[in-house]
């Protein structure tokens, strides 16, 4: 998953915002560790696209999340290299998604 620019009136902005608000206050993050939770956000972010040219990488985002398939790093992983509970978020992100969907 390659980064994705954003600008600052981009809806994934605030999503990013939610995921730095969930790690520790004092928590101080590791090169590799804000690259995991690049790698999450960036996930998280094509998982809620809409558009038909989008909808290949949503997929394979959407895998990785439920953690099938084979990947360099877990969902898991990468959760657990900054601090956050993958099972929390795979349930908000499943919820999130079912409202997104229904409008």
């Amino acid at each position: 998953m390659a980064p994705k620019q954003t600008s600052h009136s981009s809806p994934e902005q605030p999503l990013r915002h939610r995921y730095h608000a969930l790690l520790e206050p004092r928590q101080s993050l590791t090169s590799e560790q804000h690259l995991m939770l690049a790698v999450i956000a960036d996930a998280v972010a094509l998982t809620m696209r809409d558009e038909p040219a989008h909808h290949h990488a949503a997929a394979q985002a959407w895998d990785w999340i439920l953690g099938y398939g084979h990947a360099s790093v877990s969902f898991e992983d990468a959760c657990d290299a900054v601090g956050l509970d993958y099972r929390a978020i795979r349930k908000y992100l499943r919820r999130l998604r079912g409202n997104h969907r229904s409008h």
